[in-house]
């Protein structure tokens, strides 16, 4: 994509008020998005407490099948929306950032204003693809040469501290999901009911797997664009 930097004081006046908008929208769905996961470690604590005080191998006492069964559902509707959400967010920070680069300006030499969106790329947008290519040629130009500490000091090698945290904080929710829908299940005998209602949130976990590694990795998802 590339973008045009030559506007007039009216199209930048327009720019400012729409930056401010999706700003205020963006800051907006952070807000929701703490709340959604207030909202699940909680219902996951108090859910969990009261069938674990309920239910043994054997099953879950006076506490009702269907009970037991549906508890799942309002955890993963949670994070399924989570991961709408947080989808939904990447993709504005993305617009975000074209108009930042369309309005931005030289405060002081390298420091470029509004970037906000721009420098925080570096943190949560995924940039292996750039990363690698980066390394292949630091070793064809040979280490030595360039400087280790040269090479830790590009913006791309940030890619290596956080994609793995980013990575450690989404496994870390599935895996919360995971083992809170096979605690709640386990207790008492499998029946065919049980098994398909299991099997259909293990597809739904897998579902919202793919829909957080879709904003890391997908094209459409990332920040590509010229500034003529």
């Amino acid at each position: 994509m590339k973008l045009i930097k030559k506007l007039t004081a009216e199209q930048r006046d327009e720019l400012l008020q729409l930056y401010a908008i999706e700003r205020q929208d963006n800051q907006n769905s952070q807000t929701v998005d703490f709340a959604i996961i207030a909202a699940a470690l909680t219902y996951v604590i108090a859910s969990a407490a009261f069938l674990l005080g309920h239910c043994n191998r054997a099953g879950c006492g006076k506490v009702p099948p269907a009970v037991q069964l549906a508890s799942p559902v309002i955890l993963i509707a949670l994070l399924s929306f989570l991961v709408l959400s947080v989808a939904a967010t990447i993709m504005r920070a993305k617009h975000l950032r074209c108009i930042e680069e369309l309005l931005g300006f030289e405060a002081a030499e390298g420091i470029f204003l509004p970037s906000f969106h721009r420098d925080s790329s570096d943190i949560y947008e995924a940039k292996i693809d750039r990363l690698a290519k980066n390394l292949r040629n630091i070793n064809r130009a040979k280490l030595r040469q360039v400087g280790f500490r040269r090479v830790l000091a590009h913006r791309d090698a940030l890619q290596l501290v956080y994609v793995p945290l980013t990575l450690i904080a989404y496994v870390s929710t599935l895996l919360i999901a995971l083992g809170y829908t096979i605690g709640v299940l386990l207790p008492g005998p499998w029946a065919w009911s049980k098994v398909i209602i299991m099997t259909i949130y293990l597809m739904a976990l897998l579902l919202q797997a793919a829909g957080i590694l879709v904003p890391l990795l997908h094209p459409r998802f990332k920040t590509n664009f010229e500034v003529d």
